[in-house]
């Protein structure tokens, strides 16, 4: 039988429970080190989140094989118990020996559905992790023989039915080259993940990037799970003014939900036109009148060539939204005007987002050493940092060192400033080796001379202390 689909699951759950569902067939073999290493990472990930909003993680490994048919001793191990220590989980993963597997489907679905009986917590967001190179018995994949011992109720339809019932979220790590050998493993996958609301993620053997996961120096802090944001989703409302011209005019947008660590799309009209709103971020502030900032492009679907960039702060009620727009670089009046933004409503019905131009920005990849200046303390702190190149409407990482240690810098982004003084603005996220469940986020102003850039740094809101501090930074 499926998994028990009568377990409610509270929506605004922050506790997460998470079953890494592992191939431990004998093909899997030259994808080993790859797979421990994304869990390794992938737990980081997970702490961090949960730990930012409020809860906590305990994470499981149930390894598989196929069915006896197949000359398997084994078909699931379903013995490791849910723990909350990252040592434990890797003691699961070690105790691991790929070996077997008969014909190339697999038991996926009777390792799923193992995944779905797991002692969950009332209150967690449940979330299974499926790492496999092969597809599952039964979804037509050819050759395929359903082995007679696979329970007759638990098909590829029922297993479907049963995460989408039991709101359990599910992303699958599929082992490339191989998995790509197969009809119809990858599409399955994909269909069955964004059902879900989770996602298929291609590992190749001997690296760790992936299509949809970056390759990181240092600790991770980038979720599979999407860990929502107290931000401006929804629709607005409000004025755009221009340095000439009307005083106001009249401007709606809406943003799909805010995800920590990732950027979000929109849409919106005003006298242009329909526009296209993409590469949206929300940056944290813990001063006394705003929440955050937001930043985002935007692009009419009559100038599909050029970008505006936006910048803005929003209010503590969280229900207002201040600040500037930029013309593109591309543009030459290089304009800059403002507009202010009131919350509507909730709803959000968005058109599909346009394709980005091509747009050239400053290098700031390499390294940067500078310091960093607390509210009470010394003066300054020696710092040290990294970027990856930026691209235009993605975010990119990069890492760092201070007196605290190694650290990990996620969701960088620049944005364009049409000003005298400065030729953009940059955000990114912090986090330190030694406390992973914390994130410091960095607001700073890209100096003309493209070799400075100075700005503020914020506590994580789960921090308690709120304390704001500035930094400065000079390319080495």
């Amino acid at each position: 039988m499926p998994g028990n689909p009568n377990i409610s699951v509270p929506s605004n759950n922050h506790n997460v429970d998470v079953v890494f569902v592992h191939d431990a067939t004998g093909s899997l073999q030259p994808y080993i080190d790859d797979t421990r290493q994304f869990v390794n990472n992938r737990i980081r990930d997970i702490q961090n989140g949960a730990i930012m909003n409020g809860g906590d993680a305990r994470y499981r490994v149930i390894p598989f094989r196929d069915h006896r048919e197949q000359g398997d001793l084994w078909t699931v191990l379903d013995s490791n118990p849910f723990t909350k220590d990252p040592a434990v989980l890797k003691r699961q993963l070690d105790a691991l020996v790929v070996s077997g597997g008969g014909d190339s489907p697999e038991a996926q679905i009777v390792a799923l559905d193992a995944a779905l009986r797991s002692s969950w917590r009332r209150d967690a967001k449940r979330i299974v992790i499926l790492i496999t190179d092969s597809p599952p018995h039964g979804i037509g994949e050819p050759g395929d023989v359903v082995p007679a011992s696979h329970p007759g109720a638990l098909t590829p339809d029922s297993i479907r039915q049963s995460f989408k019932t039991t709101k359990t979220l599910l992303t699958v790590v599929g082992c490339n080259p191989t998995i790509n050998q197969y009809k119809r493993a990858v599409e399955w996958y994909t269909n069955f993940a964004t059902e879900t609301k989770g996602e298929y993620i291609p590992l190749r053997s001997g690296c760790a990037v992936t299509d949809r996961v970056d390759n990181i120096v240092g600790t991770t802090l980038q979720p599979i799970i999407p860990f929502s944001l107290s931000s401006p989703q929804g629709q607005w409302s409000g004025d755009l003014v221009y340095p000439s011209g009307p005083p106001g005019v009249d401007v709606t947008v809406s943003f799909e939900p805010f995800i920590i660590g990732k950027t979000t799309n929109g849409s919106g009209l005003d006298k242009n036109g329909e526009f296209s709103i993409q590469s949206a971020q929300f940056t944290y502030l813990s001063t006394a009148d705003y929440v955050g900032m937001v930043t985002f492009l935007q692009i009419y679907s009559r100038w599909p060539g050029q970008l505006w960039y936006f910048v803005g702060t929003v209010r503590k009620d969280n229900n207002r939204i201040f600040g500037e727009w930029h013309d593109s670089p591309q543009d030459g009046r290089a304009r800059t005007g403002k507009f202010n933004l009131e919350g509507v409503s909730q709803s959000v019905r968005l058109s599909a987002p346009m394709t980005l131009p091509s747009i050239a920005l400053p290098s700031l990849a390499g390294e940067w050493s500078g310091d960093l200046v607390y509210p009470s303390g010394p003066p300054g702190v020696g710092l040290t940092v990294s970027f990856e190149p930026f691209i235009t409407g993605s975010t990119t990482n990069g890492r760092g060192f201070d007196r605290n240690g190694e650290f990990s810098i996620q969701s960088a982004q620049f944005t364009y400033l049409s000003t005298a003084d400065y030729v953009g603005i940059v955000t990114f996220l912090q986090t330190y080796t030694r406390w992973p469940g914390q994130v410091w986020c960095f607001i700073g102003t890209v100096h003309k001379d493209n070799n400075r850039i100075s700005g503020e740094w914020h506590d994580s809101p789960q921090d308690g202390r709120a304390r704001t501090g500035k930094f400065s930074l000079k390319r080495r």
